[in-house]
């Protein structure tokens, strides 16, 4: 089956307004890392076998051609140039090999969306309780929230000023619609 990956979810430019935007990444791929995190050394055994450290709740760390993004508990996503996924899952296993880890493609159900500009952080915060102040939500933070009623992780890049969303691909087209409601004042 051909991928879906470098598949516009939403076949269409995104959404621009004065002050906020909405674009669809196509140009990385996801990978889910898990582990059994209460056993004694299994995050810092998987993190050596990574070659890098392993983000704690809500952070995110940038490596030479990966982003890493705490999930939860025991659970990382790794954001990895498109069309590299599958040789970086099976690198993943070969170095995860005799470890209490799993790591699992999943590019072609997701959805990344860029969201920037002024009035990113005030639309966010109409479709959900978080507060998304620079203070509390501020640079290479990530959390796994609901947005509109739809389950999204989300990650903050003061560098770029922008949010990346990741979301169901099935979704992908009722947050654009939500993205367009919300933002008819920007």
């Amino acid at each position: 089956m051909a991928s879906l990956a470098a598949h516009s979810a939403l076949q269409v430019q995104g959404l621009t307004r004065d002050e906020f935007s909405v674009r669809e990444i196509t140009d990385s791929g996801l990978i889910r890392l898990q582990t059994f995190h209460r056993s004694v050394g299994s995050v810092e055994n998987v993190a050596e076998a990574l070659g890098m450290s392993l983000p704690g709740p809500g952070e995110v760390l940038a490596g030479d051609a990966i982003t890493v993004y705490w999930s939860s508990p025991g659970e990382w996503v790794i954001r990895v140039p498109i069309g590299s996924e599958q040789e970086q899952l099976v690198s993943l296993q070969s170095r995860f090999e005799g470890l209490f880890a799993a790591v699992t493609l999943m590019t072609d159900s997701r959805v990344t969306l860029e969201l920037s500009g002024v009035m990113a952080r005030d639309v966010l915060a109409r479709g959900s309780s978080v507060d998304f102040h620079p203070s509390v939500f501020g640079n290479n933070r990530c959390l796994s929230t609901r947005l509109a009623g739809v389950s999204i992780m989300l990650a903050y890049s003061a560098q770029h000023d922008t949010y990346l969303l990741f979301a169901c691909r099935s979704a992908a087209h009722y947050l654009l619609d939500w993205f367009l409601a919300s933002s008819e004042d920007c």
